[in-house]
């Protein structure tokens, strides 16, 4: 009889704990929401609309973890990425807010098990020149070599012919793509097979057996990432 009492208590001690371990993370985490939109956030117009369409990457709020630094995350129910001006969009307590990409390092979207990584272009350069929009970092691997995906917008100027066909008749935004191999801080742009073929052609025999036995899309970058991590291991 003792012996069930005692865990009985003990149980009941454990749970008190879990409880109050979870309400003291949900406190620390809206004091850091809290602490992140009053340092970093601008409120956003929303009066008006932007002619040219929406520069959003989706245009659904998602679950995200903003990284400040290695240590610090705040999460946030509601967020989205603007291409154009590569800035977080923050839906806090009914209010939309814009963050500057000089405040946050990353962005982790979450669906459940699986995450989509996304880094401030301008944190890379291709000849010479800084990326604007979000690079995408595919898989979560130990490859010296990382698959990256460039998503921007660009301007797509109305046809000629726009005011009799009735398509737009100013700029419209376009949303783009690209994807890189990502190594020694050097961007080497992939879309073709030789490409793929010119970054390893030191291991062309190795390259070359996997691209007739497993056939990758180039295109696809989860499959340039199988490849990657093939070709590393």
């Amino acid at each position: 009889m003792e012996g069930k009492l005692l865990k009985v208590v003990f149980s009941v001690a454990l749970l008190w704990l879990f409880y109050h371990g979870i309400i003291a993370q949900g406190y620390d985490q809206q004091a850091m929401q809290l602490q992140f939109i009053n340092n970093y956030g601008n409120v956003k117009n929303t009066a008006s609309k932007d002619p040219r369409g929406s520069a959003l990457l989706f245009e659904e709020w998602k679950v995200a973890d903003v990284v400040l630094n290695d240590t610090v995350i705040a999460r946030f129910d509601q967020v989205r990425l603007d291409l154009n001006l590569a800035i977080l969009e923050v839906l806090y307590k009914g209010q939309e807010n814009s963050i500057n990409n000089r405040n946050f390092r990353r962005v982790e979207f979450i669906d459940g098990k699986n995450k989509r990584l996304f880094i401030p272009a301008n944190r890379f350069q291709y000849n010479g020149k800084s990326l604007n929009g979000f690079m995408e970092q595919i898989g979560v691997g130990d490859a010296s070599t990382l698959v990256l995906v460039h998503h921007y917008v660009d301007i797509k100027p109305p046809t000629p012919t726009a005011n009799i066909t009735g398509g737009p008749t100013v700029d419209t935004w376009i949303k783009e793509k690209k994807i890189y191999f990502f190594k020694d801080n050097k961007l080497s742009p992939i879309k073709t097979k030789k490409d793929v073929q010119a970054f390893y052609s030191r291991q062309s025999k190795k390259l070359d057996t996997y691209l007739k036995q497993q056939k990758p899309n180039v295109k696809d970058s989860q499959e340039l990432y199988q490849l990657v991590m093939h070709m590393e291991k």
